[in-house]
């Protein structure tokens, strides 16, 4: 991305803007529309969510500059979350109760921590024999391939 962007870390850390943009939308995003399903439902709110996390990789993978990275990254990783930030609330509308809830809640908050700890593993791996827009659209078709479990 340096060289392709043609930015300089030589004075600040600037692709840091891209992670931290991310964070950013995840953040926000989830305080905005999670509390939405509680009147529309839980399902309606996975699906936009992820139909709009899905459409967001594409616009990170053609940037052409650098801004157009961080902008898409601010959505991306803030529709990707609202998903996250449902499910606690679907296992407390499945199972009641401390401890029936317990394993499912261990078992959602185990995956989510493999998951992120994962995540630069395989990047890293696809990024040394591929271009880093690779790794959106190698996201995108594994994502895709999940959606059906949305319908």
């Amino acid at each position: 991305m340096e060289a392709e962007f043609g930015i300089s870390q030589a004075n600040f850390p600037w692709l840091y803007w891209a992670t931290a943009s991310w964070n950013v939308g995840a953040a926000v995003f989830p305080l905005l529309f999670v509390p939405l399903t509680e009147n529309i439902g839980r399902m309606p709110g996975y699906f936009a969510s992820y139909i709009l996390f899905l459409i967001w990789l594409i616009p990170s993978a053609t940037a052409p500059n650098f801004a157009t990275l961080i902008v898409t990254r601010f959505f991306g990783g803030g529709a990707s979350s609202v998903s996250i930030n449902i499910v606690s609330g679907t296992l407390t509308d499945i199972w009641k109760g401390d401890r029936e809830r317990s394993i499912p809640m261990s078992i959602f908050g185990m995956t989510s921590v493999i998951g992120i700890a994962l995540g630069p593993f395989v990047g890293g791996a696809a990024q040394t024999h591929l271009n880093w827009r690779w790794i959106y659209w190698v996201c995108r078709v594994l994502s895709a391939y999940n959606a059906p479990m949305y319908a």
